[in-house]
């Protein structure tokens, strides 16, 4: 797709047709997008076997790949000099493809303001290995970080490069004593002199502690681990009853 003064895109609800036959060989979808007046890219509501999607765009600031299922192998790659908001909430069901890789050719985007990551809870050992290191060595810069739990455990979290976010939010479905020690470990890994807030977005009510006794509990962690964070704010979300849409 050649735009040459197109400044939105939006690809939504698009459905890949199924097949009966067991032996069906997966559809791959190739896109590719060179305009240099894009600025905003969304993809909505999708559900592809496989998909190669490639944005050249100078500048592009907004691109939101959200609510999409992909079965297979998922390859991305985007040239965005200006992307300011990187959102990338998707179900990676690797069905066809269990070592299948995400890529980000753009170099560090110095740029980035606000990223949020969700892939799921079927992450493979070879995506976590490799596509997911490259995608956070991408995205180190971004100011605003939200990241799902199951990204900042530790036997992902050791994969995933140095971050340095001023705002940090994690997504988790329940909180127990098991994730209070996670997020601990991850904040072990910052800069809490830089990281200003820290933000708890919970899916579900189901939690063992008050608001209250989860701060306590944190900063015992910390302390444990010989680190403190006296001017870090920590707060948390009650779940919303309808997910909010950016």
């Amino acid at each position: 797709m050649h735009c040459p003064s197109l400044e939105t895109i939006v690809l939504k609800e698009v459905k890949q047709k199924r097949y009966n036959s067991r032996y069906a060989f997966p559809r791959k979808y190739r896109i590719k997008i060179d305009c240099l007046s894009l600025k905003s890219l969304g993809v909505f509501y999708c559900d592809f076997d496989e998909l190669d999607l490639t944005v050249v765009s100078p500048s592009l600031m907004d691109l939101q790949f959200s609510k999409c299922n992909i079965n297979g192998r998922f390859d991305f790659s985007i040239v965005a000099k200006q992307l300011q908001t990187l959102r990338v909430d998707m179900f990676l069901k690797f069905f066809y493809a269990p070592d299948a890789t995400f890529t980000i050719d753009s170099g560090n985007l110095k740029s980035l303001q606000h990223v949020s990551l969700s892939l799921g809870d079927n992450l493979q050992e070879k995506f976590i290995t490799k596509g997911l290191v490259q995608l956070s060595e991408r995205i180190s810069y971004a100011k605003i970080l939200e990241l799902d739990f199951l990204i900042i455990q530790p036997s992902v979290v050791e994969n995933i490069a140095p971050v340095n976010p001023r705002h940090l939010a994690v997504i988790v479905d329940q909180l127990q004593d098991y994730h209070i020690t996670v997020i601990a470990s991850f904040l072990d890994r910052l800069d809490l002199d830089s990281l200003k807030t820290l933000t708890i977005r919970r899916k579900e009510s189901r939690t063992e502690f008050t608001e209250f006794e989860f701060v306590k509990s944190l900063k015992k962690e910390l302390k444990d681990l010989g680190r403190t964070a006296t001017n870090l704010e920590i707060t948390w979300l009650e779940p919303p009853v309808m997910p909010p849409e950016w």
